[in-house]
């Protein structure tokens, strides 16, 4: 018995030996891991065109506000194009009895537009150039809850810059007729040459739509009336070249119940027509990089400016390529300003922005100091370091604090007035320069 005992205590040692080491090692993991997001949920907007949409505006809102995704990583903007029925009164009090204020803006239109007509002031008054745009009729909806999690899946990859994909007609459940873009009609950019094929659901990031030329989408000179969804992707689509994706999984379900189908006008004549009209405009370029591609936008800047350090006047009066870099970048990025007519510029810029947060952009709108020049050179490395109106505060001592400065960044402009006339700042730049 007793020595049954011993080893009844030898076990229950091992098992509670076992569980102590398992808690700390899941405590270890869950420290390991508490920041590890391996999908970023990127901020989207969903854009609506909606015009006497009665019947299906509220099924169509809901669909989209029951994705299972962050609520504060996406909101609804929708337009009502001056609708004849109830359309704009049924999404207002909606939006109203289930306190949606804070995510879904309502518009309307004093007179009907058109749907290219709300696209295009949605996109340019309504979107930030970082959000992934996504175009919806009213009339239409999404089937399963999972689609922005489908397309933020896609806009992972940093080489996505606008998406398509495939529907399905209602009420016969019929594929529509999208299909992947062969890769050597993309490279050579002859999109406008290939069948169409780019439908819903449209996605793009904002600030590529905002490079489309407004005078393109015009017809007479209003906004395209048909064909407008050629008239906008066949462009975007030559900008990206190959960085797009088809996604191939039919959530968008295509109301082909509704009256307002436009190729039920005029039996289609007119959108046969616009959609040759819109083919025979000049084709776009393609573009080298996004305006988010840090590395190759820093390498643009810098290359007007010897490097690593350059003493410029680019500064008194308020540079716009600095202040137009600083508001595009959003990676790690240190702006210093210490001229008030400058710092008066950024002011909306230093509201958003912490002093020293390395992840994001980081805008110094104090006078640097011994102790901020010391926490600078301790943060992570910044892409760029632009110093304005900097140094002459640290007296003799400016090379040191130069050097320390210089460690924390891959690129480091700096302007400075340190003296007033010609020949003290040729001085300046030669110190520098044999520096």
């Amino acid at each position: 018995m007793g020595q049954y005992g011993g080893k009844k205590r030898e076990l229950v040692k091992h098992v509670l030996l076992s569980i102590i080491l398992n808690i700390s090692l899941c405590g270890l993991l869950a420290a390991r891991f508490e920041n590890f997001n391996p999908v970023t949920a990127k901020k989207m907007v969903v854009l609506i065109a909606s015009y006497n949409n009665e019947q299906w505006c509220i099924n169509c809102l809901e669909s989209i506000l029951k994705q299972d995704y962050p609520a504060d990583k996406f909101r609804i903007v929708i337009t009502d194009d001056c609708s004849t029925d109830q359309n704009y009164a049924l999404l207002h009090a909606y939006i109203q009895r289930h306190e949606l204020t804070d995510r879904v803006l309502l518009l309307r239109n004093d007179e009907r537009q058109g749907a290219l007509h709300n696209w295009w002031h949605m996109v340019h008054e309504h979107c930030e150039n970082d959000e992934i745009v996504l175009t919806h009729d009213g009339d239409d909806w999404w089937e399963p809850d999972h689609v922005l999690k489908l397309i933020n899946e896609a806009y992972q990859d940093p080489n996505v810059w606008l998406t398509y994909g495939q529907f399905k007609h209602y009420p016969s459940g019929k594929l529509g007729m999208c299909q992947q873009i062969p890769e050597e009609i993309a490279q050579a950019g002859l999109f406008r040459q290939y069948t169409w094929c780019a439908a819903q659901l449209r996605t793009f990031y904002a600030w590529l739509f905002k490079k489309l030329k407004k005078e393109d989408l015009l017809w007479h000179g209003e906004f395209i009336p048909m064909a407008w969804d050629v008239g906008m992707m066949m462009p975007m689509l030559e900008m990206v070249g190959t960085r797009f994706k088809f996604i191939e999984e039919p959530f968008y379900i295509y109301n082909l119940i509704t009256p307002l189908n436009d190729f039920k006008y005029d039996d289609g004549k007119l959108q046969f027509y616009l959609n040759g009209f819109v083919r025979q405009k000049e084709p776009y370029e393609c573009l080298d990089h996004s305006p988010f591609d840090v590395a190759a936008l820093i390498a643009e800047f810098c290359a007007q400016y010897e490097r690593p350090i350059t003493i410029g006047e680019f500064v008194a009066g308020g540079d716009a390529s600095v202040l137009e870099l600083s508001r595009t970048l959003t990676a790690s990025v240190c702006v210093a300003f210490n001229v008030d007519d400058v710092r008066e510029a950024i002011a909306p810029l230093v509201q958003r922005c912490r002093v020293l947060d390395a992840q994001n952009m980081v805008v110094l709108s104090e006078p640097l100091d011994f102790d901020r020049v010391e926490r600078l050179s301790e943060c992570e490395q910044f892409d760029l370091l632009v110093l304005c109106d900097t140094l002459h505060r640290f007296g003799r001592q400016w090379p040191t604090v130069l050097s320390c400065l210089q460690e924390c960044a891959d690129h480091l402009i700096v302007h400075n007035r340190l003296a007033k006339n010609d020949d003290g700042q040729n001085l300046v730049k030669q110190q520098i320069n044999d520096y």
